[in-house]
């Protein structure tokens, strides 16, 4: 269940919210992917690094969890999944 949340600003702290916003995102992704490559890479299960990350209390289980995620069941090992599944179709096609 989604509720939308709305929280009183003015127009230049809602535009500077919604640039930093996208600009944590695009970082989250930017490290899963990077995180992905590494798991990748070195043969980690990436199961077994996101629940160690997740263990870290300064970082927490959700640290690569949004919140829709938590409500579709989705997490960064299904997100890697997808991920390297596109890595590998695309290398099949070059």
């Amino acid at each position: 269940m989604n509720l939308t949340r709305a929280c009183a600003a003015n127009v230049w702290s809602a535009e500077v919210a919604k640039l930093i916003a996208n600009a944590f995102l695009a970082q989250r992704i930017s490290s899963v992917n990077a995180l992905s490559a590494i798991c990748e890479a070195s043969g980690a299960d990436i199961d077994h690094v996101s629940k160690a990350v997740g263990a870290d209390p300064g970082l927490g289980m959700y640290i690569f969890k949004s919140e829709a995620d938590t409500d579709s069941g989705a997490d960064m090992s299904t997100h890697i999944n997808v991920q390297n599944n596109r890595r590998k179709s695309t290398a099949r096609t070059r």
